[in-house]
């Protein structure tokens, strides 16, 4: 018996209001083979998917290493997930919020 294995790749999108950003927050998040990004990878993408768009590629253990949660500059946001099969597929979970840059705003507080 021969196993097949294909590659996976598949691209999660936010839209947001015309007004708004978006706030993309780890809640979870595991890589299969940490530090391999040929095997495994999300990619995060703010306004498209071009490679110009780009912003951050996660294949770190941890998303604390790589620069943790994101904001957007418009209101699309896109998520790239690649695995060169099904048993290399990342665990995640993403939180998502837009939001409206005002006076009384801030994201980043604790």
């Amino acid at each position: 018996m021969y196993v097949i294995t294909r590659s996976v790749q598949c691209v999660f999108t936010w839209r947001a209001l015309f007004s708004l950003q978006i706030f993309l927050h780890w809640a979870e998040y595991k890589m299969t083979t940490p530090r391999d990004c040929s095997d495994s990878y999300l990619a995060f993408y703010d306004r498209t998917t071009s490679p110009h768009d780009r912003q951050r590629v996660y294949c770190e253990a941890t998303t604390d290493s790589g620069g943790g949660d994101r904001r957007t500059a418009s209101n699309v946001a896109y998520l790239r997930l690649y695995a060169a099969s099904v048993d290399l597929l990342p665990h995640f979970r993403v939180v998502y919020t837009p939001f409206r840059i005002g006076e009384n705003v801030n994201l980043f507080s604790t």
